[in-house]
């Protein structure tokens, strides 16, 4: 079985990829993508890196290095293209409601027929955030919404539609 390269939290790691699509795999740390290495090691990452790979021009077996940040326990990703100065962030609010859509996402179905009203409940919620949010900057505020948030109005969804006979 080929070496998994985990990622030290605040260490650059310079690297290469074998291809440049990622596969996407399921485990106990939720839905993740596996990319195959040009030294033959695995790297799994959040879904999300995928994205920062593509927007830094990274190809099939260009060297680039790749760092986890964590600043006051809010995880946060960095790629850089080694032949060129562009690096690009994600932010560690991505990665926070990342990691809660994983744990709220993976639940059971709430009714009978396998739909997932805590999904469309996440998904209502994140989406609302991020609109009010967008709104308030428009009206020079500076409102964010964080995980403890964004849970807290999920719980209220899914309690009000108890309440109603949703479940």
């Amino acid at each position: 079985m080929a070496e998994i390269l985990k990622l030290i939290n605040n260490t650059p790691e310079k690297i290469a990829l074998r291809y440049t699509e990622g596969r996407e795999v399921t485990g106990q740390y939720g839905t993740r993508l596996m990319f195959s290495l040009k030294d033959g090691r695995i790297l799994y990452t959040p879904t999300l890196v995928a994205g920062l790979m593509k927007e830094a021009g990274i190809g099939q077996g260009e060297a680039f290095e790749i760092c986890k940040k964590e600043v006051s326990g809010k995880v946060s990703y960095e790629v850089r293209k080694l032949d060129g100065p562009q690096l690009v962030k994600e932010s560690a609010k991505t990665e926070t409601l990342t990691k809660l859509g994983e744990v709220l996402v993976n639940g059971l179905p709430v009714n009978g027929e396998g739909s997932n009203l805590l999904r469309v409940a996440l998904h209502t919620v994140i989406d609302e955030a991020a609109e009010a949010e967008k709104y308030a900057a428009e009206k020079g505020l500076n409102i964010r919404f964080d995980n403890c948030d964004l849970r807290a109005f999920v719980n209220t969804m899914m309690i009000g539609l108890q309440h109603a006979g949703g479940r």
